[in-house]
């Protein structure tokens, strides 16, 4: 059976950065520059291909087969590394990737310009939404998430002057009525975080993705690529876990504690 892992980092930072430069939400998931380019000459090595967002979203339409031992990269939030520090990696590996952006986040303090945005889709980047402002979905009022997923597709389909076509959910809190809100809205996929590899995943709408830690070394993620039970096993109990977490103490305190533990 075909499968299309997909691959979510949010920051990438040069070694010795502070942390404390990044937002705080961010600062738990930051790979080092070294870290990625070692991860993705892995993944290369052993003869896994990236599939750039176009593709993605073709495949996500059932107008597009998947290659064997593929895999897509995609990086959350509107973060100035991405253009700076991450690009470049991808820029030396012949790897393109989807960069998926918060619109009302671009152009504040410790985020990335408009300028930087339109720079990652000159590089044959693709764009994708990020929502507006980052909020969770569920539980919103039909209008606020209407304007989460169709303004923000708006706006950047202004910016960068192309088509806006996969949405990916902040934080992946997601329910049926974002599913279906971001369906009418126009987007051809939507990405959560739930662990999986995407096991046939010709016309697939709701992906699955891999998030990348701090503490995610080459290895451990060649084997979540490779679909290793026992990994994907780890992951997916990890993510149950938080996910009940959160149900027992609601959205704002669970974030609340996070912050705590992640200074």
């Amino acid at each position: 059976m075909s499968q299309l892992p997909v691959l979510c980092y949010h920051a990438v930072v040069d070694r010795g950065m502070p942390r404390g430069l990044l937002p705080r939400g961010a600062r738990g998931y930051a790979v080092e520059r070294v870290e990625l380019e070692r991860q993705l000459r892995t993944l290369l090595r052993e003869g896994f291909r990236p599939v750039e967002g176009e593709r993605l979203a073709a495949v996500a339409a059932g107008e597009s087969s998947v290659p064997p031992r593929a895999f897509a990269l995609t990086l959350d939030d509107a973060l100035p590394h991405h253009a700076a520090i991450a690009a470049r990696v991808l820029e030396g590996l012949g790897v393109r990737a989807t960069f998926f952006i918060d619109t009302e986040g671009v152009g504040r303090s410790g985020r990335a310009s408009w300028d930087q945005v339109r720079s990652l889709a000159c590089l044959g980047h693709c764009i994708g939404s990020h929502g507006l402002t980052h909020r969770f979905l569920p539980g919103m009022a039909v209008a606020e998430g209407t304007r989460e997923l169709v303004h923000s597709r708006a706006v950047l389909e202004a910016h960068v002057g192309r088509p806006v076509e996969l949405f990916a959910a902040p934080g992946g809190r997601h329910d049926g009525a974002a599913l279906a809100g971001a369906r009418q809205a126009g987007y051809r996929a939507f990405f959560t975080t739930r662990p999986g590899t995407n096991e046939a995943p010709t016309g697939r709408f709701a992906w699955e993705r891999l998030v990348v830690r701090a503490g995610t070394g080459a290895d451990r993620l060649l084997r979540l690529v490779a679909g290793e039970a026992r990994e994907l096993a780890r992951e997916r109990l990890s993510h149950g876990v938080r996910a009940m977490a959160r149900g027992l103490l609601g959205d704002a305190s669970y974030d609340a504690l996070q912050r705590v533990l992640r200074p």
